[in-house]
């Protein structure tokens, strides 16, 4: 059965977004990034959609801790 993605945070911007990415991948949890080239190509749509953070649900608690989100 395959694990279902969870988006764990959204980010104003990108860079923000791939530095989250980035600490999760060093500790080995599969992460990815959407909206990434909507927000690219109409920054205007960043607020209300914003950059999301995805990881699959069995990583989702170990993420939010490597995050130090609630």
């Amino acid at each position: 059965m395959a694990d279902e993605l969870v988006t764990i945070q959204t980010f104003g911007n990108i860079v923000e977004a791939h530095f989250a990415k980035s600490r999760l991948e060093e500790a080995d949890i599969d992460a990815f990034i959407e909206n990434e080239y909507s927000v690219l190509m109409t920054p205007h749509l960043a607020s209300p959609f914003g950059v999301k953070l995805i990881v699959r649900q069995c990583d989702v608690q170990e993420a939010l801790k490597l995050l130090r989100l609630p």
